[in-house]
């Protein structure tokens, strides 16, 4: 999909891409900035590229993933409940759905919580000239978590699988507050480093 066309569709009547899958994307543009950081550094700053490409094409395919799943969720509960069969049939489709659905804002909030710290350790070897990427690569993984809070809070009453659950839980409950006074830190050390 090409920008126009995402950043079109998002702000359209039609119920997917939606504010998950902008955050996956966001979490893509905080890695492929970093990688712009990091392509015009010291040598010891290309050692990092690899696992940026890879984050950045990761961010991709979440934004996709949760294009899918909303959607399947939403087609799981079109599902007939005429007979008790049916309601048992499609219970079940509802409940899977719900789960892959949930499972994405997971995996996007890991994802932007490891990038930050690796951002952090990468702020050594960046070159002077392109500090600014890196805050903006920073920023944008903590929009990119900040928006999966969020995510995660809303897709909460609709999770009946209870390890899905706990996941869930237990990355609202023990990640999110460090992790952000990380982000916040790092961007203040680039402002340090851009203001002299």
């Amino acid at each position: 999909m090409e920008l126009d066309e995402f950043s079109e569709k998002l702000g359209s009547d039609l119920p997917a891409p939606g504010g998950g899958a902008a955050a996956a994307y966001i979490l893509s543009l905080a890695a492929a900035t970093a990688q712009k950081a990091m392509v015009f550094s010291k040598p010891q700053g290309l050692e990092s590229v690899p696992f940026l490409d890879s984050m950045r094409r990761n961010g991709l395919k979440l934004c996709e993933e949760d294009q899918r799943t909303f959607l399947e969720w939403q087609k799981a509960k079109k599902l007939p409940k005429e007979t008790e069969e049916q309601k048992k049939i499609r219970q079940a489709e509802v409940n899977r759905a719900a789960a892959e659905c949930a499972n994405v804002p997971v995996e996007v909030g890991k994802d932007a919580i490891f990038l930050i710290f690796k951002l952090d350790i990468l702020f050594k070897d960046c070159s002077k000239y392109l500090i600014s990427d890196l805050a903006c690569a920073a920023s944008f993984a903590l929009a990119a978590l900040q928006a999966t809070r969020v995510n995660i809070e809303i897709n909460l009453p609709y999770v009946k699988d209870e390890d899905v659950l706990e996941e869930m839980h237990s990355f609202l409950d023990e990640f999110y507050e460090d992790t952000y006074k990380k982000g916040t830190d790092l961007i203040e050390k680039c402002r340090c480093a851009i203001n002299g």
